[in-house]
């Protein structure tokens, strides 16, 4: 039986979805459970942030150097799709998985993609962007605020 192109191409999007989706999980597990992340050098990787990381050789603060293997969650519960009663809450979540990935969680959707950081600014794929306080740890992301979960 042929497949249109259209069934093609909704079933390998459906099928790159899942495998990104599980590894977005793996990471999430592997880091809450307090395990290390082989890197593939032979070392394994610390997942503790050093003090002294989070400024660059300017001394200005950069936040890709503070939120790698970090998760935030929003501070008001959001909508995330429709239930049996109508629209159901819950917390909408921005993870970087290290230093170039990340992911968000919101509504009944994910992103993930590379980020990049210009001082505390946090440049990302889709349209995403945010801003680290320093002073309160909340990150601004899309105009929504989020603290550290």
């Amino acid at each position: 039986m042929w497949l249109s192109t259209q069934a093609r191409v909704a079933i390998g999007y459906a099928l790159n979805m899942t495998i990104k989706t599980f590894f977005s999980v793996a990471v999430v597990a592997m880091l809450v459970s307090g395990c290390d992340i082989d890197d593939g050098t032979g070392t394994e990787s610390d997942t503790a942030e050093s003090s002294d990381s989070e400024t660059d050789t300017s001394g200005e603060q950069d936040a890709c150097a503070i939120v790698p293997g970090k998760t935030y969650g929003s501070v008001t519960q959001r909508e995330c799709g429709l239930g049996p009663n109508g629209p159901e809450p819950c917390t909408w979540t921005v993870e970087f998985v290290d230093d170039e990935n990340f992911s968000y969680m919101y509504s009944d959707r994910h992103d993930i993609g590379t980020y990049t950081c210009d001082g505390l600014n946090i440049i990302a794929q889709g349209g995403n962007d945010g801003v680290l306080d320093i002073d309160t740890g909340e990150l601004t992301w899309n105009g929504s605020v989020y603290t550290e979960i």
